[in-house]
């Protein structure tokens, strides 16, 4: 559609609440303000499913086609399906060569007939009426025929509307049109007739009677009307006034128009002094949120007014005038269209003080930055002392080690000493023989003893991880056990094995697993004082396998549990213990990223529980580097 017949959305929104039986006059006074009514009128009938008929004769049949063409309606398959039809007034006012009031009316009735029969909701039509201006017979009827019309819509599925030419017919024409239609189309604007003088009133004898009674009820209505708008302005500006929310109207060129209490407030300023400005004024100084400036173009108002879209909660900084501190606006804008024209004409501006928010929002900011300074200090300071706290157990541990070391490697070496002596007593006589063979024979023992000591604590104090890979853990438990009965081949306890039929692969370094079995089942045998069975079971829970070694001998007293993992800690020292053994297994299996598990009851035996994590067969096939 062209921009001279571009209808303003107001006047089209007025069109679609048309109904059938409405009978309308359009007073005119150029083209535009013609096609703008007529064509959205034919193209919202087509939309309704209606056969719309539009008599042409100010304008030719293609200037109306061009017209009514584009848009989100292609009118060609309605031309061609006889939906919509333009005609002249020689196919409908002056068909039989002449105009006849009520030949037209019939005509009319044939062609609602017709419409209704071919399926079409109703008949809508628009005719130009300059054709009465032609001087054809029975063209002076023509507002008889307006008049009875009135009498006819009522009752047949028929909207029209009479186009008029207020340049072009006289002024007592257009006030016969003006009383003979009860809808008016004047000025971009559908209105009712207050004017409309009923069909048989103004067709038969005038009663002045009558017509007196008529205006003074369009009188009274008017007068109500016009009391209604101002109560509706009143309770408008009681509302403006009390909402707790800064408005601001502005008219497209950004000069403010109205602005109600709260706004004065937040922009400093009196409503009259606040009506000679705009909110572009350079009173104002006004921020983003990142404290660059606000541009004309960057402007809530004018993205508004060049978009014609609202805009909704901008947060801008406004530092008005003299003002020592800024405050912050939460900016929504809602554009207005005139109601005569559709055009985009004011924008009004609506703008929460959120200073408060804001600055509690900074605080928070700053809070929160302190309070990770403070956290940041307080965690270096607790890595310090946990790195000064790790210093004093290592210490300490040292400490416990060396007194460990020096109480168990001072016996063997007593003994040493001892024997030596005893030796170099016995060499004054050869008699004395056996007396040195014993002597050395002791002094080998203990410093064999000190040697496993030595060797005990190095690795006890090792923190190297060393290399694993997948193996199965029922062939490491038969190993460890054959190692086993080898050592106690000459006690009578039993040891017995109770292996999960299925296969259990875990990632580990066979000989230290081993190591770990053969430690535990020698306690557990030595615990029994070789009296005693030992059963070994394994099994899977979940993710991991559980290797179980139980004995039946006396049991762990309560009070030893929790030490048996410590180092040097021993019930057997007389028997040659050192207390390092289960500290070393318990820091194998550690490394192996499992644990160990002690139970035990005085008089019913003890167990001791190794669980490793399974490992996928599958996967550590093809990369046993996961192992490691």
């Amino acid at each position: 559609m062209s921009s001279l017949v571009r209808p303003p959305n107001q006047l089209v929104d007025q069109l679609e609440r048309l109904q059938v039986h409405d009978h309308l006059c359009l007073v005119y006074e150029t083209p535009a303000q013609q096609l703008s009514a007529a064509v959205p009128f034919m193209r919202i009938g087509l939309e309704r499913g209606e056969q719309c008929v539009y008599i042409a004769d100010e304008n030719s049949a293609s200037r109306v086609l061009e017209s009514m063409q584009g848009g989100r309606l292609d009118i060609a398959p309605f031309l061609a399906s006889g939906a919509l039809r333009v005609i002249t007034k020689q196919d409908a006012y002056l068909k039989q060569g002449c105009f006849d009031p009520d030949w037209m009316i019939d005509f009319l009735k044939k062609a609602c007939d017709s419409a209704r029969a071919d399926g079409y909701a109703a008949l809508r039509a628009t005719g130009e009426m300059t054709w009465a201006l032609g001087g054809d017979p029975g063209s002076d009827r023509l507002i008889e025929y307006e008049a009875k019309l009135n009498e006819f819509f009522p009752y047949n599925d028929v909207v029209a509307i009479c186009q008029y030419n207020r340049n072009r017919f006289r002024p007592d024409v257009i006030r016969s049109v003006i009383q003979t239609h009860p809808i008016m189309v004047y000025g971009y604007q559908v209105s009712p007739n207050d004017y409309y003088v009923p069909p048989r009133e103004y067709l038969g004898h005038r009663d002045p009677q009558r017509e007196v009674s008529r205006l003074l009820h369009h009188v009274t209505e008017r007068q109500r009307t016009e009391d209604a708008l101002r109560e509706n302005e009143e309770r408008t500006r009681r509302l403006y006034g009390a909402v707790q929310a800064g408005i601001v109207l502005q008219s497209v060129d950004g000069s403010i128009l109205h602005a109600n209490r709260v706004a004065c407030t937040i922009l400093g300023l009196e409503e009259e002094e606040l009506i000679q400005k705009t909110l572009l004024d350079p009173h104002w100084k006004m921020v983003l949120e990142d404290g660059s400036p606000v541009s004309v173009a960057n402007h809530p108002f004018m993205i508004t007014i060049r978009n014609g879209v609202a805009m909704q909660n901008s947060v801008v900084g406004v530092l008005a005038g003299d003002a020592p501190t800024m405050r912050w606006l939460l900016v929504s804008t809602e554009p207005i269209a005139d109601p005569a024209t559709g055009a985009l004409s004011q924008a009004l501006i609506t703008f929460n003080d959120i200073t408060e928010r804001k600055q509690a929002e900074q605080r928070l900011v700053r809070d929160r930055t302190h309070l990770e300074v403070l956290v940041q200090e307080r965690t270096e300071a607790l890595a310090n002392s946990h790195q000064a706290l790790q210093r004093a157990e290592r210490l300490a541990s040292l400490g416990t080690l060396s007194s460990g070391i020096a109480h168990e490697i001072n016996n063997p070496i007593g003994m040493i000493l001892l024997s030596a002596e005893n030796a170099l007593a016995a060499t004054n006589g050869l008699q004395n023989e056996d007396t040195v063979r014993t002597c050395l024979a002791h002094i080998v023992d203990n410093a064999e003893r000190c040697g496993r000591i030595t060797r005990s604590v190095l690795q006890f104090a090792k923190e190297e991880r060393t290399e694993k890979w997948p193996e199965n853990v029922n062939e490491i438990v038969e190993d460890a056990v054959r190692v086993a009965r080898k050592y106690h081949k000459n006690r009578s306890g039993a040891v017995l094995v109770r292996l999960a039929p299925e296969t259990h692969t875990v990632c580990v370094n066979p000989i230290e697993i081993q190591q770990v079995l053969v430690n535990l089942i020698h306690n557990a045998l030595e615990a029994a004082n070789g009296q005693g069975d030992v059963t070994i079971r394994t099994e899977t829970a979940h993710d991991a396998v559980r290797i179980a070694v139980r004995d039946n001998g006396p049991g762990i007293p309560s009070a030893h549990l929790k030490h048996v993992f410590d180092p040097f800690f021993t019930t057997r020292r007389e028997d040659g213990g050192t207390g390092l053994g289960l500290s070393i297994v318990h820091g194998i299996i550690n490394d192996h990223g499992g644990s160990i598990e002690v139970k035990s009851e005085p008089g019913r035996g003890t167990t001791f529980t190794v669980v490793l994590p399974l490992v996928d067969t599958a996967e550590t096939k093809h990369d046993q580097s996961a192992c490691r």
